[in-house]
């Protein structure tokens, strides 16, 4: 039921009060009929209300009656008037909840044309069936070779499930060109907003998305789906599975567009439907190519298969629909000719054709454009009689030449550059935009489209009409064109075209703000239109530039292009993205952009770019609402020293001076990365620095990307208390992870899954793992004083439990060599790892319990931490502590770490506050590193030896700029609650 339903039936409860006061009227004029001696037919016929009231003053009915008619209407009256309350309540109710659940609305798309009537019957009486099947998998994967038909069934379903059987609860195809909208965020929240036509869904999501309580830009896709759907579907009472609605999602092999399985997206989509068997009262119907990870997704939960093309019955079916098919479509093309034969096209050619379909269902399809868009009959008979167009590639072959057939001089000169960019781009686009984009005239353009139309839709942005077309112009046995478009090559197009359209169109003020007192809100609300100033192709340009560039190798032409952009149009494409509301993909462009120079000799530009992601992170908030204050506030605010500033204050001197306050210096904190739902116990980064690992006492243990800040995949779920401790294994494949549930779990990065089964063995909760320098070996800490080491592929115990007395232990590491282990349990101990025993005495110069401990990379030192506020480093090889504690903190000194070149030091307390310490001279460098608004539980510095990363109480983890003591990026956040 939707809104609409809703009204319907607040319009049925009042149909019952007016027809009982009719009814009642009805009885009154029947009553006076009688007693007047008139014919109530005769009466009603000219009955009016004057009447009426002379008729009831002359008749003789009794005075009881009379009053008991009145009351009767009057009675009918005030219902009439009740009812008609509820209704205008219910109605505003309804539109309150109609205007927040918008927020859950997707982009509109066309959905694939359906099955042709009268083929494909009986799957589609299959599908029906199960869908009524009450002990059928609540899955149904129709799966098939690419150009099967499966889009065209799934399109069908759509009509029949909501049209016919009242059924359709929501349906979502993916379409591969379309990756960035077309999205597993996308997909979840379009179902949750067509589930809430029913009124108790629409109640309940309006509910929460009115007190925020639903994130809809949270990276964990996982919790989305879990909010959106499974909490939601549970708020019906259990519905019968006639009853029970059916989701329809087509293409899953397309989510995540040309990366595919590779994609984040794509695996964001596998989580969500892995947990699918969670979903009470709905049926899911899924199409897609059989691909391993998808596959492997659905062996969990074995769904109801279809497969096409499988099967003497299934071919014989797919056989007989594509004759009809054929014979339909091709006699329409024939009825457009007035001389053509009546027997056109002939038994024969519709067999032959048949045959050489093969069951694909795109090939009878291009067949029927291809021959529709030229001589019917010339066209018709090459296909027929040409033996080798039985393929696809040789099909597709056919219709290039057929489109574009004089190629002795050549193929049109924009057809490549038009091909690779359909192939590639981030949005779709029309005619106009491709031509602007490209800087083609829009008539070329339109003319290779024309031609390409038996492969191509024009009509709602140019897409090719299968994936198939796309894998035979980027196949390199491909003989038409030569040589053969590459991805990298596609790529290269678009990024020279997006960095030359930056490099002649971006300029300062570009909407002609006339006052820069006007937010961002009220420049675009007295603008006429936003495209008038950034045209399409230059937002376009300004959003993905460096999508294209990434995948790209650099030229002579492109690097100076890129130097250019940079050098003079920084602030003007600030401008642009903060007017067109993508400063939130700023720093992951520069992110992307600093590897690309390093790897393509722009080492010169690495510095600049590094410089603007520190001014995007200390001004992402005003330059958000604001793209003037690019101009008058961030740029005059500006460290001195800033790269940025230096390189544009000379471009715009008429900006303000600032005379006192501003940076000196860029703060350390670089970024923030926001996720988990309660307080943050440890991080781990991985050997390359490029992710980290973190583990909540939210149960979860997290990844992220160094760079962006962006969280990596699903959080890896299984711990049932706190993650305490997590660490990367040597090779960055796995991690370990510690917890108070009493156990140490082992997970797949890749993939997120735990592997093997938990190591169960510890009394009490584990504090502190590590992985041996040789991955061989874990160590485990735990509450019930004691240390035990594991063997990393088979989680057996390795030699004896190491007993530690003196209370929990709360740090564990290997030295650099794997020789030796150290302990923290209120004193520090070293271990030979090879008998098991201690070596020389346990350290107890502090005057209050250790709390952490941590080895130099290079062997020769030791440092832990304590409750009493201060740091110590000790020679680990005869345990004597090196000069002076390390001071400074005013609370617990929680965690400790060594840089990578053992010279420095960091430190995170409870008094909120990081430093770093020269660890040869003991004094601090810098200010303390400031954010955090909790005690620190962890820090470490990463590879580089330049960043930090800390993990807190306030459920954040931060990277920080060691150079600068500034913090680095965005904050992760996602662990869920205290």
């Amino acid at each position: 039921m939707g809104i609409s339903d809703v009204l319907r039936d607040c319009e049925e409860s009042i149909k019952g009060p007016i027809e009982t006061y009719s009814t009642t009227l009805q009885e009154l004029i029947a009553d006076i009929c009688a007693d007047s001696g008139l014919d109530e037919s005769a009466f009603d016929q000219d009955l009016t209300l004057s009447l009426l009231a002379r008729r009831i003053g002359t008749t003789k009915l009794d005075a009881n009656v009379i009053a008991d008619h009145e009351k009767r209407l009057k009675d009918a009256e005030q219902k009439i008037i009740s009812a008609l309350m509820v209704y205008v309540a219910v109605s505003v109710n309804a539109s309150a909840d109609a205007d927040v659940l918008s927020k859950l609305q997707s982009k509109e798309y066309t959905r694939p044309r359906e099955c042709q009537e009268g083929t494909r019957a009986e799957i589609l009486d299959e599908c029906v069936a199960w869908a009524y099947d009450p002990n059928a998998p609540n899955i149904l994967w129709i799966k098939a070779a690419p150009g099967a038909g499966k889009s065209t069934i799934a399109s069908s379903l759509v009509r029949i499930l909501g049209i016919k059987k009242q059924r359709m609860g929501s349906s979502f195809f993916f379409l591969r060109q379309e990756g960035a909208i077309t999205t597993t965020r996308a997909l979840w929240r379009s179902v949750a907003y067509d589930l809430a036509r029913h009124p108790t869904i629409r109640r309940h999501l309006a509910a929460k998305l009115r007190k925020e309580e639903i994130d809809l830009t949270t990276p964990n896709i996982e919790e989305l789906f879990k909010q959106l759907i499974v909490e939601t579907l549970s708020r019906i009472s259990r519905l019968p599975t006639e009853q029970s609605p059916v989701v329809i999602v087509d293409a899953l092999d397309e989510c995540g567009g040309l990366e595919g399985a590779h994609s984040q997206e794509r695996h964001n989509l596998m989580q969500t439907l892995s947990l699918w068997s969670t979903v009470p009262n709905c049926k899911l119907i899924v199409t897609s190519r059989e691909e391993d990870d998808i596959a492997r997704t659905f062996a969990l939960n074995p769904p109801y298969i279809i497969e096409l093309l499988i099967g003497q019955s299934k071919v014989e079916q797919s056989k007989r629909d594509i004759r009809a098919f054929l014979y339909e479509n091709l006699r329409k093309t024939a009825t457009r000719f007035s001389q053509s034969p009546v027997e056109w096209p002939t038994p024969t050619k519709i067999e032959s054709l048949t045959t050489k379909a093969n069951g694909l269902f795109i090939w009878a399809s291009t067949v029927v454009e291809y021959v529709d868009r030229g001589d019917p009959k010339e066209r018709l008979d090459q296909i027929v009689n040409g033996e080798h167009i039985a393929a696809m590639s040789a099909l597709y072959t056919e219709v290039l030449r057929g489109a574009f057939p004089d190629t002795e001089r050549g193929l049109p000169k924009n057809l490549r550059p038009i091909l690779a960019a359909i192939i590639v781009a981030k949005e779709s686009l029309d005619t106009r935009r491709l031509a602007d984009l490209l800087g083609i005239d829009q008539w070329a353009v339109e003319r290779v489209c024309h031609g390409l139309r038996p492969v191509l839709e024009i009509e709602g942005g140019l897409r090719f009409r299968h994936q198939s077309f796309v894998d035979f112009l980027l196949d390199s046995d491909t003989t038409y064109l030569v040589p053969p478009i590459t991805m990298s090559d596609s790529h290269g197009i678009l990024a020279n075209e997006c960095l030359r359209i930056m490099k002649e169109r971006l300029r300062f003020n570009i909407c002609e703000v006339s006052s820069s007192h006007l937010l961002n809100d009220e420049v675009l609300k007295a603008l006429p239109s936003l495209d008038a100033h950034i045209p399409p192709h230059l937002q376009y340009a300004s959003r993905h530039w460096m999508d294209h560039l990434y995948h790209t190798a650099t030229s002579d032409e492109i690097m100076a292009l890129v130097r250019q952009v940079l050098s003079f149009k920084f602030f003007a494409w600030l401008e642009v993205a903060s007017l067109c509301r993508f400063m939130d993909k700023i720093q992951s462009t520069l992110s992307l952009l600093r590897p690309w120079l390093k790897a393509n000799g722009g080492d010169e530009l690495i510095s600049l770019a590094m410089d603007m992601d520190r001014f995007i992170s200390h001004f992402y908030q005003v330059l958000t609402r604001s793209a003037s204050h690019i101009y008058i506030s961030a740029l005059p605010l500006s460290p001195p020293s800033s790269s940025v500033r230096q390189q544009y204050e000379t471009q715009y001197p008429n900006t303000l001076v600032v005379t006192t306050g501003g940076y000196a210096r860029w703060l350390p904190l670089r970024m923030t990365y926001r996720g988990h739902g309660a307080p943050v116990m440890n991080i781990a980064f991985s050997p390359d620095g490029a992710c980290i690992a973190s583990g909540s006492i939210d149960r979860t243990i997290r990844m992220w990307d160094a760079q962006t800040g962006a969280q990596i995949g699903q959080p890896f779920v299984g711990h049932r208390g706190a993650v305490n401790s997590v660490a990367f294994s040597p090779d960055g494949c796995r991690v370990v992870s510690g917890g108070a549930d009493k156990t140490v779990r082992l997970w797949d990065t890749k993939t997120g899954q735990q592997i093997g089964k938990a190591i169960e063995s510890h009394a009490h909760g584990v504090y502190s793992v590590a992985f041996s320098p040789d991955g061989f070996r874990i160590i485990s800490g735990s509450h019930d004083e004691t240390v035990r080491f594991w063997d990393a592929e088979t989680g057996e115990q390795i030699g004896q439990t190491l007993e530690v007395p003196i209370g929990t232990v709360t740090s564990v590491a290997f030295s650099p060599d794997g020789r030796g282990v150290i302990s923290v349990s209120g004193d520090v101990r070293l271990w030979n790892v090879e008998t098991g025993t201690e070596i020389d005495q346990p350290l107890k110069d502090h005057t209050s319990k250790f709390i952490s401990v941590a080895f130099s990379p290079d062997g020769l030192r030791a440092i832990s931490s304590s409750n009493n506020r201060t740091v110590r480093l000790w020679d680990a090889k005869t345990g004597a502590q090196i000069g002076n504690p390390l001071e400074g903190h005013t609370k617990i000194v929680g965690s400790v770490a060594f840089s990578p070149d053992s010279r420095r030091v960091v430190t995170g307390s409870d008094d909120w506050t990081i430093r770093l310490w020269n660890a040869d001279t003991g004094a601090q460098i810098g200010q303390p590193f400031e954010g955090h608004t909790g005690s620190i539980t962890a820090v470490a510095f990463l590879p580089d030896g330049h960043r930090i990363i800390s993990s807190s109480i306030d459920r954040t983890v931060r990277l920080w700029d060691a150079e600068t003591g500034a913090q680095s990026g965005q904050v992760p956040e996602g662990h869920a609650a205290q």
